[in-house]
């Protein structure tokens, strides 16, 4: 894989897993319910948490549809030439700002090197 798709997958793997995530909340919510028909006990439990896995479904999708959009318009600013944003020293691909043992510090997407701030 070249440089540049390394620095993809990096940026959306995140957003991707998200995504996944809700999608099983979102199953766990419908397990609950059909679980919830068959047995009596289980319907009073049900009809309280059901909702709130829906919601808490529908908010990580909502967030992670957004984080897409971030990142989208990051790549999209960088691949212009006109982003204000840091790039790497190495290759020139866009950065992640973390924070570690000794204090702020860049990764890289494409490459995965480092520098101190």
């Amino acid at each position: 894989m070249r440089l540049q798709d390394w620095m993809i997958l990096r940026l959306y793997i995140r957003q991707i897993l998200l995504i996944l995530f809700s999608i099983l909340v979102q199953f766990m919510a419908n397990n609950l319910v059909e679980t919830g028909k068959a047995n009596a006990m289980v319907a009073i439990i049900a009809t309280g948490i059901a909702p709130m896995f829906y919601w808490a479904s529908i908010g990580l999708m909502a967030w992670s549809v957004l984080w897409v959009f971030h990142s989208t318009w990051r790549l999209w600013k960088w691949e212009q030439g006109d982003s204000n944003e840091p790039c790497c020293h190495i290759c020139g691909g866009l950065v992640d700002m973390k924070n570690g043992r000794y204090g702020l510090y860049y990764k890289c997407l494409a490459c995965g090197k480092t520098s101190s701030l």
